[in-house]
């Protein structure tokens, strides 16, 4: 593979790629490597292979064409948060909820499919993923080598995804009819502890996929960045 040739087409299909701003090819070089790596498409031993670099060279043509996605792929746990945190201000506690039902959803599919494919797990990948949200974080998740979540976190992810979400769904209760004061009270204390587990599994997941070496594999995507600094020469 010659990686100058690669970049170079990029220089072609954008026509003036190597006048944009220099920091901007850099920041989208990082996002591009740390969204890899999140996602279990490269590993750490891959940061310093042709590998990698291949990978970015076209992930990064798509990103300076306005297509967003990590190998073709749309991420939607933040502006599905976003909608579950507004949600749960301005229209009801049982919309935010279905929103952070989603979110968690997401979050786990995304952790699983990434512990997946860093342990290269080719026997009918489709079927791991078709299984419910306490398999994927009790057994699924031991078998792919890490310890499940917390269990209070597990509970509260049962009544927001089993109790909440699937009640509301499915209307299987009557609406409430609540004072405003307590759709206050209910509304804090639900946002409380809801927004504390969605910080919780973010550091899990995060500690699943780094395996306790987020700063040192960051490191090393910062060394492999500095390769591509020919992008920006004149």
């Amino acid at each position: 593979m010659n990686l100058e040739r690669d970049i170079n087409s990029i220089a072609q299909v954008l026509g003036e790629a190597k006048r944009l701003d220099p920091g901007f090819l850099q920041a989208k070089i990082r996002d591009v490597l740390i969204g890899y790596f999140e996602a279990g498409y490269i590993t750490e031993a891959d940061l310093g292979s042709d590998k990698a670099y291949k990978k970015v060279t076209n992930e990064l043509t798509q990103l300076l064409l306005g297509n967003e996605g990590i190998g073709g792929a749309v991420d939607y746990r933040e502006q599905i948060l976003g909608l579950a945190r507004d949600a749960i201000h301005h229209i009801g506690i049982d919309f935010a909820l279905t929103f952070y039902s989603m979110y968690f959803e997401h979050e786990t599919n995304a952790l699983i499919s990434c512990l997946l494919r860093q342990r290269d797990v080719s026997h009918k990948p489709d079927e791991i993923m078709k299984r419910g949200w306490q398999e994927k974080l009790t057994w699924v998740i031991e078998i792919l080598g890490q310890k499940p979540p917390q269990a209070d976190f597990l509970a509260c992810l049962k009544i927001i995804n089993e109790d909440s979400r699937n009640g509301f769904v499915h209307y299987k209760w009557p609406l409430r009819a609540l004072s405003n004061d307590k759709q206050s009270r209910d509304r804090e204390k639900i946002e409380d502890l809801v927004e504390q587990n969605v910080r919780y599994f973010k550091t899990y997941s995060t500690r699943c996929i780094y395996r306790g070496r987020k700063r040192i594999i960051h490191e090393k995507i910062d060394l492999a960045v500095q390769k591509f600094e020919f992008i920006t020469e004149e």
